[in-house]
Parts: structure tokens; sequence; C-alpha cells
């Protein structure tokens, strides 16, 4: 494809896909929740057959850890508990070992 687009061509391309934008966004909104929950199970299930589920799960303990922080400094904040702060606040200035055997890249 050697030929350039004029800047009336770039327009009308980017409009067009401005629109098939604008329709999957409404398309996305209006789906239910089975339909949802359906495209959902697929992607499960091509994660599975693509032998994609271990490389997925891979820092997962990592990730539910922080998610485990976030948690405590909300509750922190939220009632005020010197101790979850204190405990927090300890976790935070230390820096994260590492997972023993986990290959970096």
């Amino acid at each position: 494809m050697d030929k350039k687009l004029s800047k009336n061509e770039a327009r009308a391309f980017r409009e067009r896909w401005r629109l098939v934008n604008s329709r999957e966004e409404q398309e996305l909104r209006t789906a239910s929740p089975e339909l949802k929950w359906q495209q959902f199970l697929t992607l499960l299930r091509w994660a599975r057959e693509f032998g994609w589920t271990r490389s997925l799960s891979e820092g997962e303990a990592e990730v539910r850890q922080r998610w485990a922080m976030l948690r405590k400094a909300h509750l922190a904040k939220a009632i005020e508990i010197p101790e979850i702060r204190a405990d927090l606040e300890r976790r935070l200035s230390r820096p994260q070992a590492r997972k023993r055997g986990r290959k970096d890249g």
C-alpha cells in the first residue's frame, strides 16, 4: 500500500472508525448480563484451550497480596485503627521480597 491518504480520505477513515467504536460501546452498554457471562466463559475456555492459564496465573499471589494491602489501608483510614495503619506502614516501608524461583521476563 504505497498510496498516501489525502486529508479527506484520512478524515473519512477516522470518522468510520469513530462510528464503529460508538456502535461497539452502545452494544456493550446494552448487552444483557447473560450475554456478558457467556462471553466471559468463552474467554476462559479459550485461555484453557490455548494453554494460557499457567501464564495468566503467574503473579496471582502478588496481586492478591496487593489487594489485601489496599483493603487494609482503606479500613485503617475509614475506621482509624492505629494498629492496622502501623502494620501497613511497616510493610510498605520495606522492599517486597522477590519470590524464590521466579523467572524475570
